[in-house]
């Protein structure tokens, strides 16, 4: 079962192996990421960041629409970690059964502003959140898994 969605640029790191997936009881971890999916390195680094008993999968974000189905019908825990804002809307737009997305660390950059703290997002990034909420998925936005949560609408 898909429990999650986590938008985060950084992808694997330690509060997703360590907070997120130990909070959601995750026995799998499915990055969809075209650069990831593209590079040897990062697919090589994301496989020595995930938790020991965790099975990691790295698709395409065509492939892992593919493979969401799937995945949402085993009887263990899923989360799913993609690296921006438009790909968790096309994602969401194809699997129906997602239904809670944490908007969780964006780097700042151009046309970009903090929403919160570390979290930085484009005003195209809050109308694909919005997308997202009005597919009746969950958006919230929070860094870590012991701060507290944010709707959406705090941030429109």
């Amino acid at each position: 079962m898909i429990k999650a969605m986590r938008i985060d640029d950084r992808l694997m790191h330690a509060q997703v192996t360590f907070g997120w997936a130990n909070s959601l009881n995750a026995k799998g971890i499915l990055i969809i990421s075209d650069k990831v999916a593209n590079d040897p390195t990062m697919k090589m680094a994301a496989q020595f960041a995930k938790p020991e008993a965790v099975k990691l999968w790295i698709r395409t974000v065509e492939e892992g629409i593919e493979a969401l189905p799937k995945l949402n019908s085993f009887a263990y825990n899923t989360m799913v970690l993609v690296d921006n804002v438009p790909d968790a809307l096309r994602i969401c737009r194809a699997c129906d059964f997602i239904r809670y997305v944490n908007m969780g660390g964006q780097r700042t950059g151009e046309g970009r502003k903090s929403i919160l703290g570390t979290v930085w997002v484009s005003d195209q990034d809050l109308a694909d959140l919005k997308a997202i909420e009005d597919l009746g998925v969950e958006v919230e936005v929070k860094k870590m898994i012991t701060d507290p949560g944010y709707p959406l609408k705090n941030f429109l």
